[in-house]
């Protein structure tokens, strides 16, 4: 999934959140209904290295750091068609 050493993806066959292609978090919800839930949460302070944490069906997985000027480009691929894609609840809290 992870195209870059820097990207971060959910595998939702899988429930594995990958890094690099390599596993850095398994044992997540995995997607087996029409409706499922990814969320993220990010901390991403102008002059200082932030951070990003999954939400996978409610389940939290342990904050991950970023490095100073990375940015958040949400990607997704849609496996069949009728599938639909929704990005709500997007907060700045700063």
């Amino acid at each position: 999934m992870a195209a870059e050493s820097t990207d971060w993806s959910y595998g939702p066959s899988t429930g594995n959140i990958v890094c690099d292609t390599n596993s850095v978090h398994d044992h997540l919800p995995k997607f087996t209904k029409d409706i499922d839930i990814i969320g993220l949460e990010f901390d991403l302070p102008a002059e200082q290295n932030g951070s990003f944490t999954f939400i996978v069906d409610g389940a939290r997985t342990p904050t991950k750091p970023l490095r100073l000027g990375n940015v958040a480009d949400p990607g997704v691929f849609l496996l069949k068609i009728g599938q639909i894609l929704t990005f709500q609840n997007l907060t700045r809290l700063n």
